[in-house]
């Protein structure tokens, strides 16, 4: 899949949008937190193989994932990566749904050391919302689209699951962890201790009850 890319039209900064010679946004490393705006859109009819070869595509533009061969993972993995969602992607669901109904603290996860959460009482079902949306993004192969926030909560869910429900010895569940640590890996090289809401495409998601610390 090849992309149309011209970086002084598509690449902005993740956390104010603007371009890099208008953004005035300090202390991030250099090649982080970067976005993709305005890229020319997938076809209405897109399947998950066709988003998986998308999100490989941009990894390749990114200034700091770029160094990923994230290519020849979608080549070497896809047929088994596809396989297993198709035969587990409803196991993942509800193992997400398991680990957003059983949060002792919705609101602070462990994990999410980088974050903090406004005091509303709606707290607890934004972020039951935001993980059923990171779940849904992660299983569809939509993730160009996967902010740092999400795969957090994906990794959560597998790391809280239970052994008995979700074997890990299950050929599909672990080809499907294997893509979550694919991700976290990704992240790890360009996304900053601020930027967990910044996607690769789409820009930022301004949760409204979500502030990075």
């Amino acid at each position: 899949m090849s992309i149309q890319f011209i970086a002084q039209e598509h690449c902005r900064c993740g956390h104010c949008e603007n371009f890099f010679m208008f953004c005035q946004c300090e202390g991030l490393p250099h090649g982080n937190d970067y976005t993709f705006l305005s890229l020319e859109q997938p076809h209405a009819n897109a399947t998950s193989s066709d988003r998986l070869d998308r999100w490989a595509s941009i990894v390749r533009l990114h200034p700091a994932a770029g160094r990923m061969d994230a290519r020849r993972y979608v080549t070497d993995h896809k047929a088994n990566l596809l396989r297993a969602f198709g035969a587990r992607g409803d196991a993942i669901r509800r193992m997400m749904t398991l680990y957003s109904n059983n949060l002792e603290d919705p609101a602070s996860p462990a994990a999410l050391d980088h974050m903090k959460t406004a005091a509303r009482e709606e707290t607890t079902e934004a972020i039951k919302e935001i993980c059923s949306n990171a779940v849904e993004r992660f299983v569809t192969c939509n993730w160009s689209y996967m902010t740092k926030f999400d795969y957090m909560m994906v990794q959560n869910a597998f790391q809280a699951s239970d052994s008995n429900e979700f074997p890990f010895d299950d050929e599909n569940l672990k080809e499907i962890f294997v893509a979550t640590t694919i991700l976290g890996a990704m992240f790890d090289m360009c996304a900053s201790n601020v930027g967990w809401r910044i996607s690769f495409e789409g820009g930022n998601e301004k949760h409204p009850l979500v502030a990075p610390v």
